[in-house]
């Protein structure tokens, strides 16, 4: 595993929605910010190195995981201090908090996980604060990056 940073909100809802990847390199129109080419979402070698990216760069943002192989999946930025994915990949949870949402989304979903009911307390309670957060935010997602 090795490390992205996302918008924290954005990335633990498709956490949370399950099955979402960080964009690789690719061609093509992507949105009106990548009209012909994308880099590749940015990568760090160890959480430490995106933490303190995020800690000095964009406070609003946390460390995510993603299925992918340093050095092979990944190629030294032109633009940073980090790599270039080169390859589409999972994005994985990589914080007890990160775990504990995924593990509540999926217990209220009717798979069968156990959660206890004080775990179920707690991150009910990151839930509302993150439905609060969102509140007439629709408008404004096409300013909100997604990727670094």
């Amino acid at each position: 595993m090795i490390f992205c940073v996302g918008h924290q909100r954005n990335y633990e809802i498709a956490l949370m929605d399950g099955g979402h990847q960080k964009i690789g390199r690719c061609y093509g129109f992507l949105g009106e910010s990548f009209p012909e080419y994308y880099c590749g979402g940015s990568v760090w070698e160890t959480y430490q190195e995106a933490k303190r990216f995020c800690l000095e760069e964009r406070p609003e943002w946390d460390v995510f995981g993603v299925e992918a192989i340093w050095g092979k999946d990944t190629e030294a930025s032109k633009d940073g201090q980090w790599h270039d994915l080169l390859v589409d990949a999972d994005l994985v949870p990589c914080t007890e908090r990160q775990r504990s949402l995924i593990r509540h989304f999926s217990a209220v979903r009717g798979r069968n996980i156990q959660t206890s009911p004080e775990e179920i307390a707690k991150v009910s309670e990151t839930i509302k604060e993150l439905r609060s957060a969102f509140e007439g935010i629709n408008d404004s997602l096409e300013s909100i990056p997604v990727c670094v």
